[in-house]
């Protein structure tokens, strides 16, 4: 495999780490329903909010976390296109993995523990 494969294959498995680990935060909103008092994202919560905590604002919720995801990473792709915005993309791509762990380890110790 040439370099440059390999840096695009590296390049996809970051990509696909932030999907999946928004999909599985996705998961654990349907299984552990949360209310808005509950909720520590002000995103979330203000969704929730606006929704007066009813069964379709976990939709709105869910919908709002998969149409954010798809815009991360297709600008993470468009960045990684361009090569003069390729840096970028890494430095991008990189930092929303490392917090992505963080927030990954945070919600599953919550749930073990809450």
């Amino acid at each position: 495999m040439s370099r440059k494969g390999l840096f695009a294959g590296v390049f996809l498995a970051l990509c696909l780490f932030v999907g999946l680990s928004s999909m599985y935060d996705a998961y654990l909103n349907v299984k552990y329903p949360v209310v808005a008092a509950a909720e520590e994202n002000p995103i979330a919560r203000w969704i929730l909010e606006a929704h007066a905590d009813e069964d379709d604002a976990r939709s709105v919720l869910i919908g709002a976390k998969v149409v954010g995801t798809l815009l991360v990473v297709g600008i993470l792709a468009t960045l990684f296109a361009v090569r003069r915005t390729r840096d970028m993309a890494w430095t991008a791509a990189a930092s929303l993995c490392v917090v992505q762990v963080g927030v990954l380890l945070y919600m599953t110790e919550g749930f073990r523990y809450g």
